[in-house]
């Protein structure tokens, strides 16, 4: 027979003050020593770029909020799991039934427990590629609400389930004080992350790259990273990790750092903001070529930032040759780059801002592309002539959208396609070769440039 007042009772745990104390010290200790693990790892994988990513991530102090909520309510819903725990794990003076209480403890122990271990490795893979990808875990903050709530109401599914409505009371008083910590919580992230990030942007600040979509393949040397950038007013210029103040400096440890015969075999790769003068950037090219480099490779960006990444390389691969200048007549010549064609005609293209003159014809930026494709030929050249008012985006553009055109006009021309069998063995590659050779000698890239004051 049931037990005078067993319905009545059965809303009374009679848990000990001594008990119910030790789970709360136990359940918020385990829930403050997981999220400062959680934020360890984020500072970790925040450094974990190897020196070689093109500028150091900063996090904006709102961004770092949300993320570290999101790590706080986390934890205080699996911190809450253990609170749990800790109250039903033995009976009491008014003991609960012990197929309930297996029950409740069950709850408490799978799917936290389970959901942690998923989401530790999730979470590694997600810093990870954090790491090569501007990711942020504020974008998915509601995400991570939601599945902390779903893990909460699963704590206290066996709970309500015995408790009836008696259990709903308890239930928000538990949410919401998981709630008021979580917001608390999220004011600090443990460790000095801010100043150490600080330190990080200080030391490899980010540049605004120019924009392009067109990238050069195929093309493998030995790189070398420049920087250049403003900080208080003037130029810096970062050489691999050297940084320097002066470009006469700069021309010194170039000259100085590698030999002549190194130089020769090096690609300058280039990260310089859009909006820089190309005054700058004729400066060091001519400089560069004086000393014996060969290529530069202006580092672009897609269009589509979610594209972007801060070790990526990407962009334009340049042959270096000697820029014409107001005072070149006072410089030592260089000798005349060989080729492999005649040059008849030459069509003067002038930088004018976002416009681009050809001759007298004015071409919109979105019309370069179909410009170069309908008058490149194998013995017409194209002048690029600018001004210190141009800026290097404007170069970029053009530059790029006469790659574009070359490589279209290349690819509609070809008439040998690279066959391949077994492990990727090529069968024509003699073919392949002599048909493009035979489509670069027809649509060659020729341009020179001037620069006028």
């Amino acid at each position: 027979m049931l037990q005078k007042g067993f319905l009545r009772n059965r809303e009374k745990l009679n848990i000990s003050k001594k008990r119910f104390l030790a789970s709360i010290i136990l359940g918020i200790g385990v829930s403050f020593s997981f999220y400062g693990f959680l934020c360890f790892v984020r500072m970790c994988f925040g450094m974990f770029d190897f020196g070689r990513a093109n500028y150091a991530v900063f996090t904006k102090p709102q961004e770092i909020y949300w993320e570290n909520f999101n790590f706080a309510i986390i934890s205080l819903v699996l911190g809450n799991a253990i609170f749990l725990l800790n109250l039903f794990r033995k009976p009491d003076n008014n003991p609960v039934p012990a197929h309930v209480r297996l029950a409740i403890i069950n709850d408490q122990r799978f799917l936290p427990f389970n959901f942690s271990y998923v989401f530790l490795k999730l979470g590694f893979f997600v810093a990870l590629i954090s790491a090569f990808v501007e990711t942020r875990i504020s974008e998915m903050k509601f995400i991570l609400v939601f599945v902390a709530i779903v893990i909460f109401l699963e704590n206290w599914k066996s709970i309500i389930k015995y408790f009836k409505k008696a259990a709903y009371k308890h239930l928000l008083l538990n949410f919401t004080i998981i709630l008021f910590l979580s917001f608390s919580f999220a004011f600090t992230s443990v460790f000095p992350y801010e100043e150490m990030e600080a330190i990080q942007v200080n030391s490899n600040p980010f540049v605004d790259l120019p924009v392009s979509d067109f990238e050069d393949e195929g093309h493998y040397f030995r790189m070398r990273k420049l920087k250049i950038y403003e900080e208080k007013n003037q130029l810096v210029y970062q050489f691999e990790n050297e940084k320097i103040e002066d470009f006469d400096l700069l021309g010194d440890y170039l000259r100085e750092e590698l030999s002549e015969t190194s130089r020769y075999e090096l690609s300058i790769v280039l990260l310089m903001p859009k909006d820089i003068s190309m005054s700058n950037l004729v400066k060091l090219e001519n400089r560069l070529k004086g000393l014996g480099y060969n290529f530069i490779k202006y580092v672009t960006k897609f269009n589509d930032e979610n594209l972007v990444s801060r070790f990526d390389n990407r962009g334009l691969i340049k042959k270096l040759h000697f820029i014409a200048t107001p005072d070149s007549a006072s410089k030592i010549p260089l000798p005349p780059e060989l080729q492999n064609t005649v040059v008849i005609k030459t069509i003067q293209v002038y930088l004018k801002g976002k416009e681009y003159f050809f001759e007298n014809e004015k071409v919109k930026e979105n019309d370069l592309v179909d410009y170069f494709v309908k008058h490149i030929d194998s013995v017409t050249q194209f002048n690029y002539v600018f001004t210190k008012n141009i800026n290097y985006q404007s170069y970029i553009t053009l530059f790029a959208s006469h790659k574009q055109a070359i490589q279209d006009l290349r690819y509609n021309d070809e008439r040998v396609k690279l066959k391949f069998k077994d492990y990727f063995r090529p069968l024509n590659r003699k073919e392949y070769e002599e048909d493009q050779l035979r489509l670069q000698r027809k649509f060659p890239l020729l341009f020179v440039e001037t620069y006028a004051e």
